[in-house]
């Protein structure tokens, strides 16, 4: 009887830390669309500085996962998946922060 294979934990790991810098950088922009009067202008200097931190961060810790799954788990495909979605913050956090005004009806100045 054979064993089953050991538990990809770097590897969720490191998907969970994606996603979770993914939802936290939307987040900071999120927020104060939501918070703020429909039908206001904006410009979200301060909101933006902490996404960009948070977008920061995961390109940081993220890659550093994967590259520790790589080594001890073995799985490629998923780790090349998760390495691309420690890039995306900064579109996500701009595509939600764009629907979320234009379903409130925020003008965002630039």
């Amino acid at each position: 009887m054979s064993t089953p294979p050991p538990f990809p934990r770097w590897t969720v790991a490191s998907f969970v830390m994606a996603l979770l810098g993914n939802l936290a950088a939307a987040a900071c922009l999120v927020w104060t669309l939501l918070v703020i009067p429909s039908g206001s202008a904006v410009r979200l200097f301060e909101q933006s500085l902490e996404c960009f931190l948070v977008s920061i961060a995961t390109l940081l810790v993220v890659p550093l996962l994967v590259i520790i799954a790589w080594r001890k788990e073995r799985t490629y495909a998923v780790l090349l998946l998760i390495a691309c979605l420690a890039f995306t913050p900064w579109f996500f956090s701009g595509w939600a922060m764009q629907e979320v005004a234009a379903l409130r009806g925020i003008g965002l100045k630039p």
